[in-house]
């Protein structure tokens, strides 16, 4: 069960990759962002991670390389929230 849970969860991470990049299999809303951008390179490391989580490289070590490229903008977002308040 943790082997198709792992595959699952690197499928998922490939799909959000390959919907971002290739507009595949539902175009973005957003469309095909630049390579060299923010959103470009998360689509890069979320379609390589979950290639690797699937495949079973790393798995505790790609996941969270994905979702640390949010770490910072969530955690600026949560501070100045909670200083607008006063």
């Amino acid at each position: 069960m943790i082997a198709v849970l792992r595959i699952v969860t690197g499928l998922m991470f490939m799909e959000h990759g390959t919907q971002k990049l290739f507009g595949f299999p539902a175009p973005s809303e957003r469309g095909s962002p630049e390579l060299f951008s923010l959103s470009g390179i998360g689509a890069v490391m979320e379609f390589v991670g979950g290639l690797l989580v699937a495949v079973g490289y790393l798995p505790g070590l790609w996941p969270f390389c994905c979702q640390a490229r949010w770490r910072w903008p969530i955690g600026w977002f949560m501070h100045r929230e909670a200083f607008s308040r006063f």
